[in-house]
């Protein structure tokens, strides 16, 4: 048992020199394969790690881009779910 029992196994907590402590959240084993099919189908998507330790996508459309931004890659992914539908 660790000094966090009630801490989910799939998070860890991070100190950092530069700021306080963060929670780094472990992806889901589906958020990969999920990402990978959403980039097969929408080409030119780009996925970054922001600098606030936050998920940033940026998504080419006919009009502009498409930004969205969450904490988690799972939030993410599941994000793009709802804006494009499960493809």
């Amino acid at each position: 048992m660790g000094m966090h029992p009630q801490r989910d196994r799939r998070e860890t907590a991070v100190d950092s020199a530069a700021g306080p402590a963060f929670t780094f959240r472990m992806p889901k084993p589906d958020d990969g394969p999920r990402l990978r099919r959403f980039q097969d189908t929408h080409p030119g998507t780009v996925i970054e790690l922001g600098r606030h330790h936050t998920w940033h996508v940026a998504i080419p459309e006919g009009d502009g881009t498409r930004f969205a931004v969450r904490r988690t890659l799972g939030e993410l992914v599941d994000r793009l779910a709802e804006l494009y539908g499960e493809w």
